[in-house]
């Protein structure tokens, strides 16, 4: 039954496509169906089928791990090499096209870390479909997928999301027959593979600060922030922000450098911030599940008085002071700054 809906369904009406749905659902119920060969009383062997069709695979994106999760690339000094030696010929030119369509795909994923790819299924069927134990098909690392179970409504598209650690294609579980469905023999315009690199685990750090959090914060157009704190000080107030640093990994962090990122003025950017660079450096090596700890010591420091208008003995004097997220001006004889730590 299941060799015939799938190699007929696309000759079939609506009609005929339901009833053989319902009477392959009916039969897996009392024996669960299988993607094996079937070996027939005449000798004849109907060869493995998978329900590439039901439901119907119109989406398959692989997803990028989270900015604060992406591995990144040390950078290094470069080394002089000697002369350079320039050539106008391309010897690599007929490789690069031959490996134009190589669906490898441009960033990484990373061992032991959860790994997304977000997959839309459309119900071709008038009624409604569970699909069960529905995990994805990798090849070339050991994968553990993690199963997911879900009712799609009547020819409505529906999205979700596959986790695990590499892929090549999914498994489904619908109208109680197992199917081990693969790209390359989709009716959509997929891919035959997609190819994905796998670094070894990474470390990974947690961060923790002693002031309280703050309601909002600027994200710097992108997602890497993950914690937020906020402290007000006036102009020439001090105060020393404890950042607390936790391995929940289990691999030592042997290498770590903090930087201030910032839209100030470097010169006035290190009279607010300032870093022991050597107590960072005796934190090293961070083991697993060990915490540590170093200062951050803020002052209050900016352009701090400046006339805004002549004075003269009929008005009184005015005066500016800059803001430090924003470095916009607020007018007063006292000022008031505002420093948001990330």
């Amino acid at each position: 039954m299941t060799f015939l809906l799938q190699t007929m369904w696309p000759h079939l009406s609506a009609v005929e496509q339901k009833e053989l749905a319902i009477q392959l659902q009916s039969l897996s119920v009392q024996c669960e169906g299988s993607p094996v060969p079937l070996v027939l009383e005449t000798g004849i062997v109907v060869p493995p089928a998978n329900l590439t069709d039901i439901p119907i695979c119109i989406g398959f994106v692989l997803k990028d791990l989270k900015p604060f999760l992406r591995p990144r690339l040390i950078e290094q000094e470069k080394e002089d090499m000697g002369p350079f030696l320039f050539t106008p010929i391309h010897f690599g030119s007929l490789d690069r096209n031959k490996n134009k369509g190589d669906p490898k795909m441009d960033f990484l994923w990373v061992e032991n870390e959860a790994c997304e790819i977000s997959v839309k299924l459309l119900n071709p069927l008038p009624f409604e479909l569970k699909v069960s134990d529905m995990r994805l098909l990798t090849s070339g690392i050991v994968f553990e997928s993690v199963p997911e179970t879900l009712t799609l409504a009547p020819e409505m598209a529906t999205s979700l999301s596959l986790t695990g650690w590499a892929r090549e294609s999914y498994s489904t579980h619908a109208l109680g027959v197992k199917s081990n469905c693969r790209l390359k023999y989709m009716t959509n315009n997929f891919p035959p593979h997609f190819k994905i690199d796998v670094i070894p685990s990474l470390p990974v750090l947690q961060v923790a600060t002693s002031l309280p959090p703050s309601a909002s914060f600027s994200n710097f157009h992108d997602d890497s922030i993950v914690t937020s704190a906020s402290l007000s000080l006036y102009h020439g107030e001090s105060a020393i922000c404890t950042i607390t640093l936790t391995n929940p990994s289990q691999i030592p962090i042997e290498m770590l450098e903090v930087t201030i990122n910032g839209a100030l003025d470097p010169s006035l950017q290190s009279e607010i911030f300032h870093i022991d660079q050597e107590a960072i450096s005796s934190m090293l090596p961070l083991l697993p599940e060990q915490t540590a700890s170093f200062p951050v010591k803020l002052f209050g420091a900016a352009n701090f008085l400046a006339p805004n208008c002549a004075v003269s003995p009929s008005t009184g004097q005015e005066f500016n002071s800059g803001m430090f997220n924003s470095l916009s001006t607020i007018q007063g004889t006292s000022s008031f700054s505002r420093i948001n730590s990330r």
